[in-house]
C-alpha cells in the first residue's frame, strides 16, 4: 500500500479504479519567419482565437446554467479576447521574428513567471487558468483542439489521477462516473478545488507525486476530509474505509433530512442559521443544506477575481444573483475587505507593517474613494431584489464609520438624482 497526502481539497470519501489522466505538454515548434510573414502570422493568431473563444462557448453550453458554478469560462473567455495579450504577441514576433507559437508560448512563460514571484496563493494559483487559455488556443493553431476529451467520455466510475487538471476538462468531465480526483498541483483556492466542492467530489489535492506512482487500474482511496490518497490498500484497510465510507454517507443523509426543521434548542430558544459564501453560485447549496440566510458574502473574491477595476455592473448582477436565489431570506454582504492577506501587487507593492490590522478593508475602501464609491451604489441597486444587508469590515474607530456612513449617503444621493430605485432602508 502507499500512501500520499496532499491538500483536504473537498470534503468526502471516493473508493475506486485509478483513470490516469496527463494531458502532456503540447509540442511547440519554432523557426524563423521574414519581416513580411508578421502580419500573416498575426491573422493566425486572431483566426485562432476566434476558434477557441468559439470552443469555449460551446463547452459553456453544454456544461448548463450549473456547470460553471465559479463563473470562470466567462473570466478564460475574457482572458482568450485579452487586447493586451494580442499586443505582447504582436511586439514580440516583430522582434524576434519566430512563428506565433512559439512566440506566444514565450509570453505566456514570461507571464507566469512573473505571476510566480507574487506572495498573494491566489494569484499565483491563477497560472492553471493562464495555461488553459494558451493552451486552447495553441491546440488551434497547431490544430490539435479536440484531442482532450477523454474525461468528457467516461463510461465507468473512476477516480481521476492527474499531474493538473485544468478547470475547463473539470467542467467537460462526465461527472456521473467521476467518484474523486487526485491532483499533484494545485491547493483550496484553485479553480478546479472550487468546482470539485460544488460538484461534491472528494479531492486531494497537491500530493506533488501521485500521478508518476499510480497505474490504470490501481484500487484508490481518497479522503478528502483528511487530505490523504491510499493506492492499493490491504484488504482491511479498505473494509475500514468503506465502513467510513457509509457512516459517513448515513450522516449527511441524517443531517439532509432535518434540513427542514427549526433550528431550536430543547427549551424552545430559535436559534438562525446562516452560511458564509464567496461566490453567488453557492446560493443552491446554502438551499439545499437548509441555510435560513446568507450572515456573510464576502465581495473580495468578486474583486480579486476580476480585479480591483470590476465594474459597477458585474457587482450589481452578483449581488443580484445571490438575493433573488435566497427568496427573501436575508443577506448580509460585506464591502470590500483586501488587505492582510488578500493583497493584489499592484495595490500593495510595498511590505504592510501591519498587514492584519494596518491598510485593509474600511480603511483601503476609504483610501480609494472611487472604488468603494463604485461599489455602494451596485449593493443599493441590488438592494430591490432582496433582503439586504450591508457591513463594513475591521472598523477601528468613530471616524472611519462616520466617513464610510457619508460614502453611503453620496451614493444614495446619486441613485436617488438619477431616478434609479433602491431600498432606503437598508441596515448597515
Amino acid at each position: 500500500m502507499k500512501e500520499f497526502r496532499g491538500v483536504a481539497a473537498s470534503p468526502g470519501i471516493a473508493i475506486g479504479k485509478a483513470f490516469l489522466y496527463n494531458d502532456d505538454d503540447l509540442t511547440v515548434p519554432e523557426y524563423p519567419i521574414h519581416g513580411h510573414q508578421v502580419g500573416p502570422e498575426m491573422d493566425r493568431y486572431r483566426a485562432a482565437v476566434g476558434r477557441a473563444v468559439l470552443e469555449l462557448k460551446q463547452i459553456k453550453v453544454r456544461s448548463g446554467p450549473s456547470g460553471d458554478p465559479d463563473g470562470f469560462l466567462d473570466t478564460h473567455l475574457m482572458m482568450l479576447q485579452d487586447p493586451e495579450i494580442e499586443a505582447k504577441v504582436d511586439l514580440k514576433i516583430g522582434k524576434v521574428l519566430k512563428n506565433v507559437e512559439w512566440v506566444l508560448q514565450q509570453v505566456v512563460d514570461e507571464l507566469i513567471v512573473k505571476l510566480a514571484t507574487v506572495q498573494d496563493v491566489y494569484l499565483k494559483e491563477r497560472t492553471l487558468d493562464i495555461r488553459d487559455v494558451s493552451r486552447r488556443v495553441l491546440s488551434q493553431l497547431l490544430h490539435e483542439s479536440g484531442r482532450r476529451c477523454a474525461l468528457a467520455d467516461l463510461s465507468e466510475e473512476v477516480v481521476v489521477i492527474t499531474p493538473s487538471l485544468l478547470p475547463s476538462d473539470a467542467v467537460g468531465m462526465n461527472k456521473t462516473f467521476v467518484l474523486g480526483l487526485v491532483m499533484d498541483q494545485g491547493g483550496k483556492t484553485t479553480h478546479t478545488a472550487i468546482l470539485a466542492r460544488s460538484f461534491e467530489i472528494p479531492a486531494v489535492l497537491g500530493t506533488v507525486r501521485t500521478s508518476r506512482e499510480v497505474r490504470l487500474g490501481d484500487m484508490v482511496i481518497v479522503d478528502g476530509n483528511q487530505g490523504v490518497v491510499l493506492v492499493n490498500p490491504e484488504p482491511a484497510v479498505l473494509d475500514a474505509y468503506r465502513a467510513k465510507q457509509s457512516r459517513y454517507r448515513d450522516q449527511e443523509h441524517q443531517l439532509k433530512r432535518l434540513n427542514s426543521l427549526p433550528a431550536e434548542t430543547l427549551d424552545g430558544r430559535r436559534i438562525t442559521l446562516n452560511a458564509n459564501i464567496e461566490i453567488p453560485e453557492e446560493v443552491e447549496s446554502v438551499l439545499a443544506h437548509g441555510a435560513e440566510g446568507i450572515g456573510l458574502y464576502r465581495s473580495e473574491f468578486l474583486f480579486i477575481k476580476h480585479g480591483v477595476g470590476v465594474s459597477e455592473e458585474i457587482q450589481y448582477e452578483a449581488y443580484r444573483a445571490v438575493l433573488e436565489g435566497m427568496g427573501g431570506r436575508s443577506v448580509t454582504i460585506r464591502t470590500l475587505d483586501l488587505g492582510g492577506d488578500k493583497l493584489v501587487p499592484d495595490l500593495f507593492p510595498g511590505k504592510e507593517l501591519n498587514p492584519l490590522l494596518g491598510w485593509r478593508a474600511i480603511r483601503f475602501c476609504l483610501s480609494t474613494p472611487d472604488i468603494f464609491r463604485t461599489q455602494l451604489r451596485a449593493l443599493l441597486r441590488a438592494s430591490v431584489h432582496g433582503k439586504l444587508k450591508i457591513m463594513f469590515p475591521m472598523v477601528s474607530g468613530v471616524s472611519e464609520l462616520e466617513d464610510a456612513l457619508a460614502a453611503f449617503h453620496q451614493a444614495q444621493g446619486e441613485l436617488t438624482d438619477e431616478g434609479v430605485p433602491f431600498d432606503s432602508s437598508v441596515p448597515l
